[in-house]
């Protein structure tokens, strides 16, 4: 769990460790679960690689104005913690986490979720904004946006440690091959 530079950090570690069967990321906005190609919406790659220089290497400063040339997004970075359950936390007036940018990721990770079974993202619908400080919870996906700014406040807490977002990790019935996944992913992108 972790918030604002700690949600960058959970994400990075659900991603690398599989081990972590859930990931919470709360208010993580730029190089976090915010979409970098957003680069206009909150928190821009200069801005964070100017302001923070030795949380990057050297070489992400080079996309700063140059978003376009990135081969990845955080929708993918979000997608790499599945199997297990990713949990994105975003706040209404959160200007620099680009709040809309993190719901877009979120989104774009189902498809990867989906080859697991998990691609339900428990939200009613993919419009922007849903509905404030209401929990959404797929089967391995969870999502909300507090009313207010950045920060961890009691009703995230509410959200995580209270259930609603978290509950028992949903995984599969049974092991997923590989063979597997790869005819998913075709029937997906068909």
């Amino acid at each position: 769990m972790g918030h604002s530079r700690g949600g960058k950090a959970a994400l990075w570690a659900g991603a690398q460790d599989t081990r972590l069967p859930v990931v919470i990321s709360n208010n993580s906005g730029s190089t976090g679960a915010k979409l970098a190609r957003r680069d206009d919406s909150g928190e821009s790659i200069s801005a964070i690689t100017e302001q923070f220089p030795h949380w990057f290497p050297d070489t992400y400063r080079r996309y700063a104005g140059n978003v376009e040339s990135l081969p990845v997004d955080q929708n993918q970075l979000l997608a790499l913690v599945a199997p297990g359950r990713v949990v994105v936390g975003s706040a209404t007036d959160d200007g620099n986490a680009d709040p809309q940018g993190e719901f877009l990721a979120y989104l774009g990770a189902a498809p990867v979720y989906e080859l697991y079974g998990l691609g339900d993202t428990g939200l009613p619908s993919e419009s922007w904004p849903p509905t404030e400080n209401e929990a959404f919870r797929g089967p391995g996906m969870s999502y909300h946006l507090r009313s207010g700014s950045h920060g961890l406040e009691e009703t995230d807490w509410d959200m995580y440690l209270g259930g609603r977002s978290l509950r028992k990790v949903a995984l599969p019935a049974r092991a997923i091959s590989v063979d597997e996944i790869r005819h998913r992913y075709r029937r997906l992108t068909r």
